[in-house]
């Protein structure tokens, strides 16, 4: 658990606020550099409720830790398909999400 502190905000705001962070990975395709990861990274990271987002070129994981009342995980693959990549899953078969 962490505390509900908004992005930028320096301090928390409401210290009896919990909020239960998930974390989802995703299988991401068509990346090919680290301006890809790049990109990647910032879609997910500027999804409201996103707390952190990390993904590797290699083996186009991405591991995204986010508050589940903010946002879905399907609108982090909305927002990774945005930005011309295809996500999924991970562990999903391909084409499934």
């Amino acid at each position: 658990m962490v505390w509900n502190v908004p992005r930028g905000s320096p301090e928390v705001h409401n210290r009896n606020e919990w909020i239960d962070m998930k974390t989802t990975r995703l299988q991401v395709s068509g990346m090919t550099c680290g301006h890809c990861v790049s990109t990647v990274e910032s879609a997910l990271r500027k999804q409201r409720g996103v707390r952190n987002a990390t993904v590797h070129l290699e083996n186009g994981a991405a591991e995204v830790e986010y508050d589940e009342t903010a946002v879905v995980p399907e609108q982090l693959i909305a927002a990774v398909g945005e930005e011309g990549y295809q996500a999924r899953f991970a562990g999903s078969p391909a084409g499934g999400g």
